[in-house]
């Protein structure tokens, strides 16, 4: 387990790893995951996602596919 300099950056890890595991199962659309891990912005939502997984969310898609 990847060790965190904060617990608030620990619970940022794991609301965006909740997102990723939301959108690959392809059941909802970005601007739902964002929504539902608590970003009210897509745009704030875009930036950190991509930082912590190395994905572009969009890409991602409602299928779930990379």
């Amino acid at each position: 387990m990847p060790r965190y300099a904060t617990v608030l950056e620990y619970f940022r890890e794991q609301r965006l790893e909740l997102a990723r595991e939301l959108l690959v199962s392809g059941d909802v659309t970005v601007s739902e995951a964002a929504y539902q891990i608590g970003h009210q912005s897509l745009g704030h939502f875009t930036g950190p996602f991509g930082s912590a997984t190395a994905l572009i969310p969009r890409t991602m898609g409602v299928s779930g596919e990379f």
